[in-house]
């Protein structure tokens, strides 16, 4: 079984303090646990998005074994969003994050994991994922960067949110949008709501991608969709702190 270090770095967010933690960690072993199925279009250096994002028990295993290593923060899986084909598995996951300290909030992660061809799993890095185009920007200050916006504490997708993304995706043409997971609102004239939808593209061989969804719905009920920001998994999976 192999050891290894692990630095962990949070990012600079909008409510939470930053933390360096390291750790000398195994993980565990259980071949018994089977990964999630591989889309049939994987591609070998390529990263693909997940056929089904929920977080079903084979995936939360794979999530807990590599998430075990880090301290220092509290790591909820909230999506499951893709997988990379190497020398073994990249999985890319949406976690929610909350500082190990009195009176901090959560933020959202993507938490990328390796797991080996003898299902040994850890942590490779964790990039953190604003909510706010911007929001990352360290030249402006806090107030500037939420505007009012507050990340959700609690990311699932309930029917109310489902139809909200439904309404707005029936007056759009060329793809069919599915919610992954509830990430804030903003309350102005009405509420902003920002969620990350799972994009496939009504075409002969559609390729799935990610966005964050952004939509108004006003005092009356009505919905528009306001804006949207591509989520690049293989982008993100080099912004982090590499862990190995």
């Amino acid at each position: 079984m192999k050891k290894f270090f692990i630095l962990l770095i949070v990012a600079v967010m909008v409510f939470s303090l930053g933390a360096c933690t390291k750790k000398k960690a195994e993980v565990s072993e259980n071949k018994e646990l089977t990964a999630p199925a591989r889309p049939d279009n994987a591609v070998v250096g390529g990263w693909v998005a997940s056929s089904s994002f929920e977080i079903t028990d084979s995936v939360r295993a794979i999530f807990d074994k590599g998430a075990e290593s880090l301290l220092g923060v509290d790591y909820e899986p909230a999506a499951y969003l893709g997988t990379q084909i190497v020398a073994g598995t990249n999985h890319c996951f949406l976690a929610k994050a909350t500082v190990v300290a009195p009176g901090t909030k959560p933020y959202y992660t993507l938490v990328f994991l390796y797991e080996d061809l003898d299902g040994n799993v850890h942590v490779k890095n964790v990039a953190y994922l604003p909510i706010i185009p911007g929001e990352d920007d360290p030249e402006k200050s806090q107030e500037e960067v939420m505007g009012g916006w507050e990340v959700a504490e609690d990311f699932t997708v309930t029917e109310e949110i489902s139809d909200l993304v439904s309404d707005v995706a029936g007056r759009l043409l060329g793809a069919k949008y599915a919610p992954c997971a509830y990430l804030g609102k903003q309350i102005v004239n009405g509420t902003n709501h920002c969620v990350l939808c799972q994009i496939t593209p009504i075409t002969k061989e559609p390729v799935p991608h990610y966005a964050l969804v952004y939509i108004h719905e006003d005092l009356d009920g009505k919905t528009e969709l306001v804006g949207m920001t591509d989520i690049d998994i293989g982008y993100y999976s080099e912004l982090g702190l590499d862990l190995e």
